[in-house]
């Protein structure tokens, strides 16, 4: 009497690029607002998707790469700024 063997396989699931670009992460530095009078100028506020976030000016922060992204597009942030 012959057996079947059956073959049990793993199948990891790849990550979309979209996971990729959330997970990647940019360090950035946003410019001092020359006016800034209360300490809610010292703050930008972007948000994506309905989800907001605050990034301190001044200060070198992680951001996601869509973040990142977003500042550029909106002209919040100058490429040259870049914390290496």
């Amino acid at each position: 009497m012959a057996t079947k063997q059956e073959t049990i396989e793993t199948v990891q699931e790849t990550p979309s690029l979209e996971d990729y670009r959330w997970n990647s992460r940019i360090t950035i530095m946003l410019p001092l607002p020359q006016n800034a009078t209360e300490s809610i100028d010292m703050y930008e506020f972007p948000t994506i998707n309905g989800k907001t976030y605050q990034i301190k000016c001044g200060e070198p922060v992680d951001v996601p790469w869509p973040v990142f992204e977003v500042l550029m597009e909106t002209g919040h942030y100058d490429p040259k700024q870049i914390v290496v």
